[in-house]
């Protein structure tokens, strides 16, 4: 087995085609299907089920699917630790952001980032808390920026950026004229919340718990955008990421429910896998994250 074989069975693998796997390796599709040919071979077992033209994997093809990845993903990790050696002029980063940072505080210093090291290729994967939990325990990403970390042997991670969920209502709600309002108060409002299997949303349901309160969702959208929406609108009230509210805030389309534990305080984290190599452009990065921070 060579590694440009293994390459090629990723790539099928992953789109379960050989036609579309053929154009992303730019080699035609009979030289694709020798290389997956010669890889069953070398194996002496099927990797794919051929039924028509749709393909499977077998268990098989599955295990080396698997392990795949994690080579495929360590030889990456390797030219770019190589290519970060030329004074920052080039190399590669996979960072993973769960939503909430990644949207609101990732794409803006991402941007930043490129404009100082123009040579750094830099991919910046935003997904749930748990989607990059997972992909950073399988030493996928270089780094993720995370507000909760599994409890797990194989990561590292450093204390990064605090934040503050509040929560916010419509202009001259009866919430925002009241003083002292509590969580009970609140409980008896329409309260709009992300889905469940968001942090933010989790966060919220544990401080509830903590102060003897129940929660009572009205409403669950599917993203922070359509929450402020549905605000804005007049059609609830709801905790939000201080950081994801800052336009509203200007525009005055929303206003801060001041009272009693209405502020939830949250960390997020700088995670790597303890057996990455951390490369020149992922220390820069690192580095320029936290000047950032120093900033907001």
């Amino acid at each position: 087995m060579d590694f440009h074989q293994l390459k090629t069975f990723y790539t099928v693998a992953k789109h379960k085609n050989f036609t579309r796997a053929s154009k992303e390796l730019a080699i035609s599709q009979p030289a694709v299907s020798r290389q997956i040919e010669s890889l069953e071979k070398y194996f002496d077992l099927t990797l794919f089920h051929r039924v028509g033209r749709h393909i499977e994997l077998t268990d098989a093809g599955k295990t080396l699917y698997t392990m795949g990845e994690q080579i495929l993903a360590l030889v990456q990790k390797t030219s770019a630790v190589l290519d970060g050696m030329k004074n920052l002029e080039s190399g590669s980063l996979q960072v993973g952001a769960s939503t909430t940072i990644g949207n609101y505080f990732m794409v803006p210093v991402v941007m930043k980032f490129m404009e100082r090291y123009p040579g750094i290729q830099l991919n910046l994967d935003i997904k749930s808390t748990t989607e990059i939990q997972q992909q950073i325990e399988r030493n996928l990403l270089d780094i993720a920026i995370v507000p909760e970390i599994p409890s797990s042997q194989s990561l590292v991670k450093e204390s990064f950026l605090n934040d503050d969920i509040v929560l916010i209502a419509p202009k001259s709600h009866s919430l925002t004229m009241k003083k002292d309002v509590t969580l009970k108060d609140v409980s008896n409002e329409k309260l709009i919340v992300r889905g469940v299997g968001s942090n933010t949303r989790k966060t919220i349901e544990e401080h509830f718990k903590k102060h003897n309160v129940e929660l009572n969702p009205a409403v669950e959208l599917g993203s922070t955008e359509a929450i402020k929406q549905a605000v804005i609108a007049g059609g609830g009230i709801s905790f939000l990421p201080k950081i994801t509210i800052e336009s509203e805030l200007k525009l005055n389309a929303v206003e801060i429910v001041e009272g009693r534990n209405l502020i939830l305080s949250r960390k997020f984290f700088i995670v790597h896998h303890k057996d990455s190599y951390p490369s020149p452009a992922v220390k820069a990065f690192i580095d320029f994250l936290i000047k950032k921070n120093d900033l907001v």
